[in-house]
């Protein structure tokens, strides 16, 4: 079962190239890129979870108040 998994994870494998205009170092592009990912999945599980399908706000104030909200109520 563990080899089974191992060798899906290996058949997946492949590489990957980011680009960055700013002066950073490969680690530091590689963490920001993870960064942008968790917090992509964070919004996502705010839409599935939380109903959040649309931010209809009148305001930005209000926008941000009900995503801070949401996000609290995630955790």
């Amino acid at each position: 079962m563990k080899d089974e998994a191992i060798a899906e994870k290996l058949a997946n494998a492949g590489y990957f190239v980011l680009l960055s205009k700013s002066r950073m170092t490969s680690e530091q592009v590689l963490s920001h890129s993870r960064d942008k990912i968790q917090v992509e999945k964070s919004f996502m599980n705010l839409k599935d979870h939380l109903n959040m399908r649309r931010l209809r706000e009148s305001s930005e104030q209000g926008l941000k108040g009900k995503i801070f909200i949401q996000y609290l109520a995630l955790y």
